[in-house]
């Protein structure tokens, strides 16, 4: 059995996403990955860090990169 070859895989809107090497959170927004700024701006956003998904840095760059909050 053989898959069809087409684009990767990439996290959905909404996902909230780091890196295992950086501690900066990125929410995943329009396909993009923007960087929450402050612990303060990720709690107004109405977010919990137990809600953070801890994923591969190859896996972090499925999403291009957005401008931040």
């Amino acid at each position: 059995f053989t898959y069809p070859d087409g684009a990767l895989l990439s996290y959905p809107d909404g996902s909230l996403i780091r890196s295992v090497s950086s501690p900066t959170v990125y929410l995943v927004a329009n396909g993009q990955r923007r960087g929450i700024t402050s612990a303060q701006q990720f709690s107004t956003l109405g977010y919990q860090f137990s809600q953070v998904l801890t994923v591969p840095d190859s896996d972090l760059r499925l999403n291009g990169e957005g401008s931040d909050y």
